[in-house]
């Protein structure tokens, strides 16, 4: 009788605690702790996760499997399970494929809760190949962690593939802090990864923008080998706020079709955005790029610079108060800008507002100011254009190409505001042309042309010379020169067959300089420049190559005469 008794107390007290879990009584600390035993396919809701009204309820199913280790959380078991004080798992019951972080102990509570917010990312990781698209759903308040790693995400074998989401409640509202000074915030070694709706910043403590090294964001697939030869593809970062990295705020290594819209990298020690496939064992990586109205301010380097890529495109990128002397570099083939804003940089360092060093290229729209260089293109690239872009801020020059390897450009500058600018003073493309506004004789535009205006006084003891070097290098297409001296016209280096330029030649006060063409390349009809003080006469030449492919210089029509 007293053993029947026993047994009928013990039945009543399991009754009385699984009455109680079902009532929603238990938190999830107390079923982790708890020594009832429950049937296979029991489900638990429980009221929080410490304690109760937390965020961190969640529904729980006795899954069937014994014999582990007690008392054990979903941060040391690394996923969306857990282990009661008998060894009994429990997982968690995923509704619509979203998985809470605060279900798994990532609490805004103070505390690093690192493994409990991997756990949540390992469970979705882990269903990301049934076309569920699984979403980590981060609560609201700020949460502090060490590293949160991606890894394998739409790639459950046997399953199609998918992609893994984690999402917060809005950049105001979710505010992840690392505290890690050694390591990147957030890492992604795979692919089909979407960011949104969060913000991430350092404690101040362990890590800032002069404090510790590594990235905010960062999508490396061999996590730094060396050459990183792998591609990963197909990302989203949406209303993402990145602040107070050490290193860039968004690095990019070797990653493919990137869509970014409505971010922020503010105030990180090193780029706001850095887009990187140069370490790349010679392959090509990194193309297909879109970033839409983000923003890069206050970084310790560029604002964006993207490195080794292909096809990146920004539309209403602004960047403003960067620290290096380039706020927009790209060596990259197919960069394309829409509509930029790009603002002086801080100090004494505002040198280029848009730094291009690479082929296909173009800027639509935008405005760039108060750089030494709106503009400044460089290296053998062809084919780089501009429409409906002001740079009419920028000073001494709006668009600056260095020469000695901008030979083989062909810019197109369509409807361009470029007041009051020395616009393409030192400029060696083929094929110029504007339809927008000239300032002032700067510059001239024809169908063959190379750019510029120089002007150039003779005396007896300068004698004249295309370009500003010793090699006399035809580097514009329009000269006007003063006559105060006799001069002799040597034939100018670097010409190019089909390039036209002219010759404005004006007398001083005294009058009578004479002018001699020289050397066998001059095909001239007539040279005088006049005898009246103060008058001009003009020359216009057109290159040629003759069948030995020598370049001849042949005048166009008649000098002008002026008074």
């Amino acid at each position: 009788v007293i053993l029947e008794m026993q047994g009928i107390l013990a039945d009543a007290v399991a009754a009385s605690d699984t009455s109680e879990a079902f009532a929603n009584q238990l938190t999830t600390f107390d079923l982790i702790g708890s020594a009832a035993i429950y049937a296979p396919d029991t489900n638990i809701t429980t009221k929080g996760y410490l304690t109760s009204g937390d965020g961190g309820s969640a529904s729980w199913v006795q899954n069937g499997v014994t014999g582990q280790t007690p008392s054990q959380s979903p941060a040391q078991l690394g996923g969306a399970i857990l282990n009661d004080g008998n060894g009994n798992q429990w997982a968690l019951i995923i509704n619509k494929s979203s998985v809470s972080a605060a279900s798994t102990g990532a609490l805004p509570n103070g505390l690093d809760v690192t493994l409990a917010l991997q756990a949540a990312i390992n469970q979705a990781v882990s269903i990301t190949g049934r076309w569920r698209n699984p979403q980590v759903v981060l609560p609201m308040g700020k949460i502090i962690f060490s590293q949160l790693v991606v890894e394998a995400a739409g790639l459950e074998t046997g399953k199609s593939d998918g992609r893994i989401i984690i999402s917060g409640a809005g950049k105001i509202n979710t505010d992840l802090i690392c505290n890690s000074s050694t390591l990147d915030a957030i890492l992604l070694k795979s692919g089909r990864v979407t960011l949104r709706d969060f913000s991430l910043t350092s404690d101040n403590i362990n890590r800032s923008k002069v404090m510790g090294v590594g990235s905010g964001v960062k999508i490396d697939p061999t996590d730094g080998a060396t050459p990183d030869t792998v591609s990963i593809a197909s990302f989203r970062f949406d209303d993402v706020q990145v602040t107070q990295q050490p290193g860039n705020g968004f690095e990019f290594i070797n990653s493919e079709l990137v869509n970014m819209s409505n971010c922020g990298s503010d105030n990180n020690g090193i780029d706001g955005y850095k887009y990187d496939g140069t370490n790349n064992g010679g392959a090509v990586k990194g193309i297909s790029n879109i970033s839409t109205n983000c923003r890069a301010a206050s970084n310790g380097g560029r604002g964006f610079n993207v490195l080794g890529m292909s096809e990146c495109t920004f539309i209403n990128p602004q960047s403003l108060s960067n620290d290096d002397a380039t706020s927009f570099f790209s060596n990259s083939r197919g960069t394309v800008l829409i509509n930029p804003d790009i603002e002086a940089n801080t100090g004494a360092l505002s040198t280029n507002g848009i730094r291009l060093t690479a082929i296909d290229s173009g800027i639509q729209g935008g405005l760039v100011g108060g750089f030494e260089n709106g503009i400044l293109l460089e290296g053998a690239g062809q084919w780089v254009w501009f429409t409906h872009f002001n740079a009419s801020s920028a000073s001494p020059m709006s668009v600056a190409i260095d020469t000695s390897l901008a030979s083989n450009y062909d810019i197109k500058i369509a409807n361009d505001d470029l007041s009051g600018q020395n616009v393409l003073r030192e400029f060696k493309p083929d094929n110029v042309h504007s339809g927008g506004r000239q300032s002032q004789g700067q510059f001239h535009s024809s169908a063959t042309s190379v750019g510029g205006l120089n002007s150039f006084t003779v005396t007896s003891n300068t004698p004249f010379s295309f370009g500003d070097n010793a090699g006399g290098s035809l580097d514009s297409n329009v000269y006007f020169v003063t006559l105060e001296s006799n001069a002799v016209i040597q034939v100018p280096s670097g010409a190019k067959a089909g390039q036209q330029f002219e010759i404005i030649f004006q007398q001083d006060s005294v009058g009578g300089r004479a002018l001699t063409f020289s050397g066998g390349g001059w095909k001239e009809s007539n040279s005088s420049v006049g005898n009246t003080a103060n008058t001009f006469s003009s020359f216009r030449f057109s290159v040629v190559e003759d069948s030995s492919f020598n370049k001849l210089f042949a005048q166009v029509g008649g000098q002008m005469l002026w008074a």
